[in-house]
């Protein structure tokens, strides 16, 4: 508890968190670092609102992909005492809910665009944060070097690996197992996975599932390009926000060519003969069932297998 003290200044009271001060499905650690939030803010500290949130590409990523990666991190690493790493860390919204929610002394986000520099203005308008907090810091790094930071206490990685050139993918995982120190701990996440109903990432512009199996590059490119007409509601976001521009198409089909075609068993594979030991995998599905003229060239369960977690650890 925080009271007025009475020569001036705050002073804090130990107190047990009450069983009211949970959420449903909220564990302890979460309570805690919900209570750190809110005694931050009655002392002026990095003072941010959620509910402010009006952008559904801000909100998923910085509640959705955020509360994911520190729950998975969070059952292996003390969050609060962790030097953490956001490999491709994009826009840096992502990073910046892990750091504020988990209260980690150093997260450093990497990526090879500057994209994260126009963070502190998405967070002023869609948090009411003025300024970044200190432990949050971002590189820009050049595709295939070394990483400049060592001896990290974890690792994660949301929806960047399934971009990444495939004859860099061994190095680069040897790279993450040299930085990590021993006992440390790796998150990735891949979703949508290619060969499932909307691994292209076009479904914007082509709802159909499994289109990108279906027809040839040159056909999905005149799709895209040729496309006239408006985003459904759901799909407005702070990628789109000027509406469906030709550089907004020119975007979608650069995304697509950098797709690498990575499955779920493959990427484990990569980490598992980098030396990393799997602690845990998840696969998730998706509902569409596969046309027959797709499941007579590919197995049933690449093709519904739309989401792939990881998490492993360098031995200590």
């Amino acid at each position: 508890v925080v009271r007025p003290h009475p020569r001036g200044g705050l002073r804090y009271i130990r107190c047990r968190v009450s069983t009211g001060f949970v959420d449903k499905g909220e564990n302890r650690m979460g309570a805690v670092a919900r209570l750190k939030n809110w005694m931050a803010r009655a002392t002026g500290g990095h003072r941010w609102e959620q509910s402010l949130i009006s952008d559904s590409w801000f909100e998923g990523h910085f509640k959705y992909a955020a509360d994911e990666i520190r729950n998975s991190l969070s059952a292996h690493l003390d969050l609060s005492q962790a030097k953490l790493l956001d490999f491709g860390c994009g826009d840096g919204i992502t990073a910046l809910g892990v750091a504020l929610k988990s209260e980690c002394p150093r997260l450093t986000g990497i990526d090879i665009t500057r994209a994260f520099k126009d963070l502190p203005t998405l967070a002023q308008s869609q948090l009411g944060l003025s300024q970044v907090p200190p432990s949050l810091d971002f590189l820009q790094v050049e595709a295939g070097k070394p990483l400049p930071i060592d001896t990290l206490d974890g690792i994660y990685s949301w929806s960047v690996f399934e971009h990444i050139d495939r004859p860099h993918l061994p190095a680069i995982i040897a790279d993450l197992f040299r930085v990590l120190r021993p006992g440390g701990v790796v998150f990735i996440q891949i979703e949508p996975l290619y060969y499932s109903a909307f691994g292209s990432h076009l479904q914007r512009l082509i709802p159909e599932p499994w289109a990108h199996l279906k027809l040839p590059d040159e056909a999905l490119e005149r799709r895209v390009l040729g496309f006239e007409g408006e985003l459904r509601e759901e799909d407005r976001d702070l990628a789109a926000a000027d509406g469906v521009t030709p550089a907004f198409k020119q975007w979608l089909m650069r995304e697509y060519r950098t797709l690498n075609h990575l499955t779920a068993n493959e990427l484990i594979e990569f980490f598992s003969e980098a030396g990393f030991e799997i602690i845990e995998t998840h696969r998730g599905q998706r509902p569409e069932t596969p046309p027959d003229e797709l499941l007579a060239q590919y197995d049933a369960d690449l093709l519904t297998t739309n989401e792939v977690r990881l998490v492993a650890r360098k031995s200590a």
